[in-house]
């Protein structure tokens, strides 16, 4: 596993736990502003970093593929 898919799938983990927890403060308290809040903006911060990495690994591809075409001649 490369080093980028594993830290993207250590950030989903993170944020399967950040949202498990924020789910049972939920249940057990209801939902605060703060709390929607602080949901929202990892929500978006998630998006943005899984729309970065997606670009980047779809980058080092195109690149790898150049350099093995480059290899091969």
């Amino acid at each position: 596993m490369s080093r980028l898919e594993e830290s993207k799938r250590r950030l989903e983990a993170a944020l399967d736990r950040l949202e498990a927890v924020v789910e049972g403060r939920l249940k057990s308290n209801g939902l605060d502003a703060k709390a929607q809040e602080d949901l929202h903006t990892a929500r978006a911060d998630y998006a943005a970093v899984k729309q970065t990495t997606d670009m980047v690994r779809s980058r080092l591809d195109d690149t790898i593929h150049r350099l093995e075409a480059v290899l091969e001649s």
